[in-house]
C-alpha cells in the first residue's frame, strides 16, 4: 500500500508501508493513496497527473483533455505523408526479362534512373539496345533491350501512382473539416 505524509495540505513524501506500520503518535499526517487509473487516447488526448488531497485519504487520478483539432490533424497528415515515403522507398516491381522475373525499387534513386534511361532513350538519344540494368538483389545486371526497359519505369511510376493514389484518398479523408478528432485519430494511416 502506498501512504502519503501531509504537511499544509503538500504531500511531502509517500512511502510503500501501510498506516498500521506508522507509530500511532505519528499517523495523524499519513493518509492512504488511491490510485486512480483513466483509459485516455494519447493519439489526441493529454492527461496530466491530478493530486487531490481529501481529509481521510490522497487521490491520484488524472484530468483527461483533448488535443486541439488542428494539431491531431496536422500530426496524423506528416505521419501519413512519411509512410507514403517508407512505402514508396520499399516498394518493388518484378518485371520479365528475356523470360526471367526480375524485382526492381521504386525508391527515389531507382526511379531517377530509370526515367532517365527511358528519357534517352525515347528522345532518341544513342542508348545501347539492349543495354544492361540492375536488379534489386542481384549483383550482376541483366541485359535488357529498349522495350524491356520502358516496361520497368513504366511498372516502377505505375506503382508509385497507385501508393500516391492511396495517399491522396487518406489524405481527403483526414483533412476533412467534417471529421471529428476521434475519426482522425484513430483513422489507419498505414500505405
Amino acid at each position: 500500500m502506498t501512504i502519503a505524509l501531509i504537511e499544509n495540505n503538500i504531500v511531502i513524501e509517500y512511502r510503500e508501508l501501510n498506516l498500521t506500520d506508522i507509530p500511532e503518535h505519528k499517523r495523524a499526517g499519513w493518509r492512504p493513496v488511491i490510485n486512480e487509473e483513466k483509459t485516455y487516447n494519447p493519439n489526441y488526448q493529454n492527461a496530466s497527473r491530478l493530486i487531490i488531497i481529501e481529509s481521510d485519504k490522497v487521490l491520484r487520478t488524472w484530468e483527461i483533455t483533448n488535443k486541439p483539432i488542428e494539431e491531431v490533424r496536422a500530426t496524423s497528415l506528416i505521419e501519413l505523408w512519411n509512410n507514403t515515403q517508407l512505402s514508396i522507398d520499399s516498394a518493388e516491381v518484378v518485371v520479365s526479362i528475356s523470360g526471367i522475373d526480375y524485382t526492381f525499387g521504386c525508391d527515389a534513386e531507382s526511379r531517377e534512373n530509370i526515367m532517365g534511361i527511358n528519357l534517352a532513350i525515347v528522345s532518341g538519344l544513342p542508348v545501347p539496345n539492349p543495354r544492361t540494368w540492375k536488379p534489386r538483389g542481384i549483383d550482376i545486371p541483366v541485359e535488357c533491350t529498349h522495350q524491356e526497359l520502358l516496361t520497368i519505369g513504366g511498372a516502377v511510376l505505375a506503382k508509385k501512382d497507385d501508393i500516391m493514389q492511396n495517399y491522396f484518398i487518406k489524405k481527403a479523408y483526414l483533412s476533412d473539416p467534417a471529421r471529428s478528432i476521434e475519426e482522425i485519430a484513430e483513422y489507419d494511416i498505414t500505405i
